[in-house]
């Protein structure tokens, strides 16, 4: 029975759940450090374009270019503010923590379930698993549907040395294909930002300089 009291489906495994689970949280961690290595990316793409306007205005014949430098700088405050916010690398941290504990659990878990299953020790593994295993749930923040498709995919890359994506359903490659999208769109977004703030700040400075 789960922690509810209903009755598990025939032929569940825990150990599956748990190696699941553990599949997912490394996806997570590896989200999460992607995100935060784009972040500094950002901030270091950003910060050399304030750098360099910056300097230039120190040249009456660019000083036209002050509104853009100090667009710039506000943009580069803003990705630390939200880096900070976002919290990327203790994030990672904390799915790092909870997938090393996920991995002594699906082993204690197999191990219980080689047992047979009129064995009182079986029974009592098995529920003392499960109660740590909901606890490491609790402590650590759900992961993301993208976490877990790509935990699909190398799962499938592991058992075909075709197409892993053939394994998957409509729905699981259309949502390959829609993350998948948003992270270029997100890189697209860092590089393509700039020169348009830059126009943008230009024009302005144009009209009111």
């Amino acid at each position: 029975m789960d922690d509810k009291g209903q009755m598990m489906p025939i032929g569940w495994k825990l150990s599956e759940t748990i190696r699941g689970t553990r599949g997912c949280h490394i996806e997570a961690e590896r989200r999460l450090l992607a995100r935060s290595a784009q972040t500094s990316h950002a901030n270091l793409y950003y910060g050399c374009w304030s750098a360099v306007l910056t300097l230039l205005t120190l040249d009456q014949r660019f000083a036209g270019l002050g509104l853009p430098a100090a667009c710039f700088a506000t943009t580069v405050a803003l990705w630390a503010a939200y880096a900070s916010a976002e919290k990327y690398e203790l994030r990672a941290r904390d799915f790092y923590c909870s997938y090393l504990q996920l991995q002594d659990l699906w082993k204690e878990a197999e191990c219980a379930e080689a047992l047979p299953s009129d064995n009182p020790v079986r029974t009592r593994v098995l529920d003392d698993v499960w109660g740590r295993y909901c606890q490491v749930l609790a402590s650590t923040e759900n992961h993301t549907e993208e976490d877990y498709i790509n935990f699909l995919v190398a799962e499938y890359e592991k058992k075909t040395s075709g197409d892993a994506t053939a394994q998957m359903t409509e729905r699981q490659r259309r949502k390959r294909l829609w993350f998948g999208t948003v992270r270029l769109l997100r890189w697209a977004a860092i590089y393509l930002l700039a020169p348009a703030i830059l126009l943008f700040a230009s024009s302005i400075a144009a009209v009111f300089v």
